[in-house]
């Protein structure tokens, strides 16, 4: 066997201390605050994937804690759990794998004591999968605990090709509403919702009655609308969730919260209402104690990501005429807040799922602001917003959640790996005293410093043993989020420009400021990122000495046909996306000119290229491309192929791409 270079061998060694160190990935409150579950996730490097886990701190009047659990409870399998409102059950969706290629999912219910109830879904065969991903997923109690809601995939009809010999069948008559097959139809395309989130069709809200272990499917929804985020309303007689339009087309949905959807309630005889207006994209509704919904809204067009509203509607599931109002705007540039805090609007995807004091008049909820997460409670009727991030300890704080007006957070920085931290909210107009303490043990990390800057952020090692060392730079270029609409609007039409500008800048800035060395200069980026590292590479051929991008965007023209966000290729090039009328040639010239590809003649620098087979948002032959135009002009390239999508984020690929990242880096600084 071949021994490892020194070199390969440090970066390994890198890769396996810091893959041992966990991250927060949710964390709930009792209701009444005495017990702190959170869920962590750890990378397994043998099973080849992540483990996750569960830890439990129990905390005194104080919220000091006074008993951990002794050991971590696995909770890999489950994929969606709940708490009912007494705290009398705990609903879980587990899966599990019965060898390579099968598995089964089952609805459980635990009591304090034992299994209450176990409901093999998989064999009801009532639907598909159950979904529990963050755009559709969900799992919610009645009030009274009697009942479950959930949201899975609609189960299809059996096909059948026009010719086959068999006997006779009849549609049953046991009233399971089962036809006969359908001849003609088995190859028909059914499109998904693209990234991430392939093999989901079209969804439907299944309500599970415990007493009779029953499920129902809940019509009134129009087949063309695709439901998710549902819960139970304060009465047990309805559900509130989000309806995302599916025509003319699904649109990637991961990671884009501009897709034509509206809050909806539907009463469990399905009739349906709906709340918000059209024109918009919403997410994430939530029920106060005083039974008013909220939830986040923006305009459905434009860039992907952008600054969102705060809505609130009223007794909404009491009064027919009830009528949204504001209690976030979305925000141009900065408004002062509470204590002259500048405040840049909302960016977060979602809202705690419990996210109101006890009395139902004020809401909590985080949102990147520039460079970091931070926290905040707004009083819905004043609208009076403050900041109550944790100060103590610099980086971003994360809300988790919210019991009995007591906080449960995660705060991390780029040093400084996620802790749990608590603190009791003050009262109405006494926010600014909030106090956090940490309530879980902290993870060493090699010791290091970083420096924030205007737009980008720089970090630095100050000593490392390993000998594996870079200074980083993170760069908000005009165009990212948190720092109002007006950046987020400024960069369509001018992608490819301002945006790799911005990091050039950002290039002489370091070198300026800090001792960095300007003939080792490296290029890291995946998506847009992989996109701008490209375009860096040949608008500026001599600055740079080495390239890694994974899954870049290299030839939008191109990209236009074939990725699950058509939108984004339009709307960056500086058009309204349509798909009606002739194909426009200027359009297409467009796209093509603001494109790395544009300037891979120019490029120099040796390039490695991480690219995902399975990429559904940035397919993986426009990396194929650009690694075929650098080798015919005599530029050293290197391709990997990973069998994952557009993130790379499963172990193999990302344990892969991390160490083969800086193994390139280092061969080519070096000699």
């Amino acid at each position: 066997m071949l021994k490892m270079s020194s070199q390969i061998e440090n970066i390994v060694n890198a890769y396996k201390t810091l893959s041992k160190i966990p991250s927060v990935v949710g964390g709930k409150l009792n209701k009444n605050a005495s017990k702190v579950s959170a869920k962590w996730s750890v990378r397994n490097l043998d099973k080849g994937k992540s483990s996750k886990y569960t830890t439990t701190h129990i905390l005194d009047d104080k919220l000091h804690v006074v008993t951990e659990s002794d050991f971590a409870t696995d909770v890999s399998n489950e994929l969606l759990s709940a708490v009912s409102p007494r705290e009398t059950y705990k609903a879980i969706i587990r899966e599990e794998k019965n060898g390579k290629d099968t598995k089964k999912q089952y609805l459980e219910v635990w009591n304090k004591k034992t299994l209450a109830y176990c409901i093999d879904l998989t064999a009801l065969d009532m639907h598909g999968d159950v979904y529990a991903d963050s755009e559709f997923g969900s799992l919610d109690w009645t009030p009274d605990e009697t009942a479950v809601v959930y949201v899975a995939e609609k189960k299809l009809q059996k096909f059948e090709p026009y010719i086959k010999r068999k006997g006779e069948e009849k549609p049953k008559s046991d009233g399971s509403g089962e036809n006969l097959p359908k001849k003609g139809e088995e190859f028909l395309y059914r499109q998904d919702w693209g990234e991430q989130l392939v093999g989901k069709h079209l969804s439907v809200i299944v309500v599970c009655n415990l007493e009779t272990e029953k499920l129902s499917i809940l019509e009134g929804l129009p087949h063309a609308l695709c439901p998710g985020q549902v819960r139970f309303s304060p009465d047990g007689r309805s559900v509130v969730g989000v309806a995302w339009e599916t025509e003319p087309r699904r649109l990637g949905l991961i990671f884009c919260t501009n897709r034509p959807s509206f809050i909806f309630v539907l009463t469990l005889d399905g009739n349906l209402r709906r709340l918000s207006s059209a024109g918009q994209a919403v997410r994430s509704p939530r029920i106060s104690p005083n039974g008013d919904l909220v939830w986040l809204q923006r305009p459905a067009d434009g860039p992907h990501h952008a600054c969102h509203q705060l809505m609130i509607m009223k007794n909404y599931y009491m009064l027919q005429d009830a009528q949204p109002s504001v209690i976030i705007d979305i925000v141009p540039t900065e408004v002062k807040i509470a204590n002259d805090v500048s405040f840049y609007g909302l960016y977060n995807q979602s809202l705690p799922e419990n996210c109101f004091s006890d009395d139902g008049k004020r809401i909590v909820f985080s949102t990147p602001q520039q460079n970091e997460v931070r926290s905040y409670v707004a009083d819905i009727d004043s609208k009076r917003i403050m900041d109550i991030s944790n100060k103590s300890t610099p980086g971003s704080t994360s809300i988790l959640d919210l019991r009995s007006d007591v906080l449960l957070a995660v705060c991390s920085s780029l040093t400084t790996p996620g802790q749990l931290y608590i603190a009791r909210l003050p009262s109405q107009g006494n926010e600014s005293t909030i106090e956090w303490h940490c309530i879980s043990e902290h993870v060493e990390v090699p010791p290091s410093v970083h420096s924030s800057i205007t737009e980008y952020l720089y970090l630095e090692h100050k000593e490392c043993s390993d000998n594996v060392r870079f200074a980083c730079v993170l760069i908000n270029y005009r165009g990212s989020t948190g720092s109002g609409q007006a950046s987020v609007d400024f960069l369509p039409k001018r992608v490819g420009d301002t945006d790799v500008k911005d990091c050039k800048l950002a290039t002489d800035e370091i070198t300026r400021l800090f001792s960095v060395d300007v003939n080792k200069l490296c290029l890291s980026g995946g998506s847009h990122g992989g996109f701008l590292v490209t375009h860096l590479s040949g608008q500026y051929p001599d600055t740079y000495r080495v390239v890694v991008s994974r899954n870049p965007v290299i030839d939008v023209a191109s990209m236009f046909n074939s990725t699950d966000i058509a939108d984004w290729c339009a709307v960056e090039a500086g058009f309204q996306f349509t798909e009606t009328g002739p194909v426009s040639d200027e359009e297409l010239l467009a796209m093509r000119r603001c494109s790395p590809i544009a300037h891979v003649h120019k490029v120099k620098t040796p390039t490695a290229l991480m690219l995902g087979s399975g990429d559904k948002r940035v397919p993986h032959y426009q990396g194929l491309e650009y690694a075929r135009r650098l080798k015919a002009n005599g530029v050293e390239t290197r391709v990997y192929m990973y069998d994952d999508n557009h993130s790379l984020s499963s172990m193999p690929a990302e344990m892969d791409n991390l160490i083969n990242s800086l193994d390139w880096f280092f061969q080519h600084l070096e000699s």
